[in-house]
């Protein structure tokens, strides 16, 4: 079990998994956070939960972006919900990312890709 690792290496385990399950478009990271949780405590597991979370979704965006842009855009153009997003960015694109990263209308995966696709600039 992750518990009697290395706490380094296990927190890097566990680290890789959300990032991954958070770069996946099919594979849901909600029972990861119950599970991060318990296994390190809210405040570090809530850490550690953000950054890899924060990670997948910059790879992500950069998969969007650079190797798959054709297939997001298409996919950008597809999907109505998508395409009034992308439509609100070019306005408010701050603001809308915020609602759009906290609504769960938006697959948190696939909202990545479309971003990546969109005009919405990588920036800190």
């Amino acid at each position: 079990p992750i518990q009697a690792m290395n706490p380094v290496l296990g927190s890097l385990c566990m680290f890789l998994l959300i990032t991954f399950c958070t770069c996946s478009a099919v594979i849901t990271t909600t029972p990861l956070n119950f599970a991060v949780g318990a296994l390190y405590g809210i405040i570090p597991g809530a850490v550690l939960m953000d950054l890899a979370c924060v990670v997948g979704s910059v790879i992500n965006f950069l998969v969007g972006r650079y190797l798959a842009r054709d297939w997001a855009r298409r996919k950008l153009q597809e999907s109505p919900t998508l395409s009034a997003l992308e439509k609100a960015l070019n306005k408010r694109a701050f603001f809308m990312l915020s609602l759009a990263r906290l609504s769960p209308v938006f697959p948190f995966a696939m909202l990545g890709y479309a971003l990546g696709a969109s005009s919405v600039e990588l920036s800190l």
